[in-house]
């Protein structure tokens, strides 16, 4: 039974009074209760703000309804954790007791990435719809759950199982710049949702609760990786935490060495210890490859980014991902990377201690 740590959590205390077990038993019991329910907890403590409290700032939709936020993340978002600024997002929440939904996506342009991330009730990824896995012809895609036993319909591109009752949908459109938001959203709005009538799959994660929490923890909804990979900076190339009002980093991509993707990388910055985007005088919370036109190059054709709280002077601002005066951390996004990203024959550039 998948609910027995919490019913033995629930259980210690009880226990122990009773003396039927020791202190360092019920301690033990309920670390693993922690383990197990974190994911759980912290997915519908999303899904209750986003689907069901009506009243909360971060409200979008009833439950499966299909809502767009036809823009990119800011510091006001504060829901989910370390979320993503490259992509303008669209969001279900999906509720399958009753029957089965039919999520429509629409043919796009092959240049464009987009992915409809499917996640269940413990925060496993067990399905994707998107450039990677089908490309970007669309169609109609039917998502069940544990009580509907029917089988394809006509006219159904593919059927995914769902092995909770509740899920979510997170469709990421890419934008390659600030006026290519009308764009994304009329592609928006030519998604469709009706009726049936960590990151990482579950076979991926072996059931290794801890893995599954950690994910839940540093990124809730991070994709499984195929379809992106995510290096993070918790530290310099010394080993020392990231800090903003007493440090400054330079973080180099040598010539021929940017990030391996087929479609695109980002590196954004989170303050810490909220893990959200961090407000700062020029609105920019991450870099990514959109931008490189507009990136100084070094003599050598590599790129220096500087990292830091103030301003690392007009003529290096180009390159300039502001940093809060509290700590924080980054994370480098690498969407659809390529097999030398997985393997490890790419290395992530450390962020390097600059001079004061």
């Amino acid at each position: 039974m998948k609910l027995i740590p919490f019913i033995l959590g629930l259980m210690a205390a009880v226990q122990i009074s009773h003396g039927a077990i020791t202190a360092d038993e019920a301690r033990a019991i309920a670390k693993e209760a922690v383990i197990y329910g974190f994911p759980l907890v912290g997915n519908y403590r999303v899904h209750y703000s986003y689907f069901v409290d009506t009243g909360s700032p971060e409200y979008k939709a009833p439950w499966n309804h299909l809502t767009n936020t036809p823009r990119v993340f800011t510091p006001e978002d504060k829901a989910i954790q370390t979320p993503n600024s490259d992509t303008p997002y669209s969001f279900i929440g999906i509720d399958l007791r009753a029957e089965p939904i039919v999520i429509t996506v629409p043919a796009m342009p092959a240049e464009r990435y987009f992915s409809v991330q499917l996640i269940d009730a413990y925060t496993h990824n067990f399905a994707y719809i998107g450039s990677l896995t089908i490309g970007n012809a669309g169609g109609h895609f039917l998502i069940k759950g544990t009580g509907w036993h029917g089988t394809k319909p006509k006219g159904i591109t593919k059927l995914f199982h769902c092995e909770t009752s509740f899920a979510w949908g997170l469709i990421r459109t890419q934008l390659f710049q600030p006026d290519d938001l009308g764009k994304v959203k009329e592609i928006q709005t030519a998604g469709k949702l009706t009726s049936g009538q960590v990151f990482g799959t579950r076979e991926f994660l072996k059931n290794n609760y801890l893995y599954r929490m950690t994910a839940a923890v540093l990124g809730i909804y991070g994709n499984s990786r195929e379809e992106a990979i995510y290096p993070t900076y918790f530290t310099d190339a010394n080993g020392a935490k990231l800090k903003g009002a007493d440090g400054r980093y330079t973080l180099r991509f040598a010539p021929g060495q940017l990030p391996p993707v087929n479609s695109f990388w980002s590196l954004t910055l989170y303050e810490l210890p909220s893990s959200l985007l961090s407000a700062n005088s020029l609105n920019r919370y991450l870099i990514n490859s959109h931008m490189l036109p507009g990136l100084l190059r070094d003599d050598d054709g590599g790129i220096t980014l500087h990292i830091q709280h103030e301003s690392p002077g007009k003529d290096r601002e180009a390159n300039w991902l502001p940093a809060p005066a509290a700590p924080f951390w980054m994370s480098l996004r690498l969407y659809w990377p390529k097999e030398e990203a997985l393997t490890g024959a790419w290395k992530q550039p450390a962020a390097v201690p600059a001079p004061r």
